[in-house]
């Protein structure tokens, strides 16, 4: 979100439906310099309905960007690219970039299920989705790139006390993001509005810890 493994689009690679998944988690956010394509277009198409067209031409207009603003969902652009145009977009609307991630990951989860429903219906909550994203995904993910560097995630349940703890850390500022992902699951499996979610990020927004108590 960064992290889940609903997301996505195989580049020149041949592979069974079941495995878009691995392919989409390691490709959308966890190369070194540059990052899926398919970001920055779900971003503009994120301030496009959460704001408005005019907004995502103005930072095309007043930016300097590398791609011109002209985005694949296949092509792989700069990271630095996309810290650039999320704090121009939170200065426009007067939101903290924490913010505005938070709100992008959650627009993001469900914008990608609707493509990538197969990938989520295996599970029947949304805590047996999260127990889920380093115990199998992340291992997957490490067969087929032994070389890519993942976020590490910590998930944890006491059934007794229905709460569960989610630890993130990154080599890239977007514990935001992943925050909003994990709030667009809980929607998704109709768990938000009795959730109670408590986080603590770090300074630096590397790191993060979550608690849900449901």
């Amino acid at each position: 979100m960064q992290i889940f493994s609903i997301l996505l689009i195989i580049d020149h690679f041949s592979i069974a439906a079941s495995e878009y998944v691995l392919y989409f988690y390691v490709e959308l956010l966890y190369f070194e310099v540059v990052m899926k394509g398919l970001v920055f277009t779900s971003l503009q198409g994120y301030i496009e309905k959460k704001y408005s067209y005019d907004l995502v031409d103005e930072a095309i207009i007043e930016l300097n960007l590398s791609s011109s603003g002209i985005y694949s969902s296949l092509g792989y652009y700069e990271f630095d690219e996309l810290v650039e145009l999320v704090q121009f977009y939170a200065s426009k609307v007067d939101r903290n970039v924490s913010d505005v991630l938070t709100d992008f990951g959650s627009w993001l989860f469900a914008e990608l299920y609707k493509t990538h429903e197969s990938m989520v219906i295996k599970y029947d909550d949304p805590i047996n989705f999260l127990a889920n994203i380093e115990k199998h995904i992340h291992y997957e993910v490490k067969k087929m790139y032994p070389s890519v560097s993942l976020p590490k995630i910590k998930f944890s349940f006491d059934d007794h006390t229905k709460t569960a703890v989610l630890e993130y850390s990154s080599h890239r500022p977007l514990a935001s993001l992943c925050i909003g992902l994990v709030t667009g699951c809980l929607q998704h499996f109709g768990a938000l509005s009795d959730a109670d979610l408590k986080n603590s990020i770090s300074d630096d927004g590397h790191a993060m810890q979550l608690t849900i108590k449901l």
